[in-house]
């Protein structure tokens, strides 16, 4: 009976206006979904086990094979099939296909490089 319940899937973005991937691409989103309008989403998949909390998920994404996220967990959002945000307590169950923005203590690996960069157009 384990074995027939499906993973649970969720994207993991670096910010909910431009839906850009928090991480590099992963194993879980080699046939990534499609936004609204028919673009390429470009949130980071994680795939997880049914039952994942919000915590749980963010020490899976600073763990391999994501390892795209640093810290400690400070907040975490979730856009909402309406386009807003909401946040999300800690031990609260994910739903598959749930978007997700985290923030935490350490800047993570794209946030130093995306500083990097704009350091580096001054």
């Amino acid at each position: 009976a384990v074995s027939l319940r499906e993973p649970t899937i969720i994207f993991v973005v670096s910010d909910h206006d431009t839906q850009h991937a928090a991480g590099a691409p992963t194993p879980a989103s080699r046939c990534p979904p499609q936004a609204p309008d028919g673009s390429p989403w470009l949130g980071s998949a994680v795939m997880l086990i049914p039952g994942t909390t919000t915590e749980d998920a963010f020490k899976a994404c600073c763990r391999p094979p994501y390892n795209f996220l640093d810290g400690e967990l400070v907040r975490a959002e979730e856009s909402t099939s309406d386009g807003k945000r909401r946040v999300m307590a800690r031990d609260e169950i994910l739903r598959n296909g749930s978007v997700i923005r985290f923030a935490s203590t350490k800047k993570s690996r794209w946030q130093q490089q995306q500083q990097h960069r704009q350091t580096m157009a001054e």
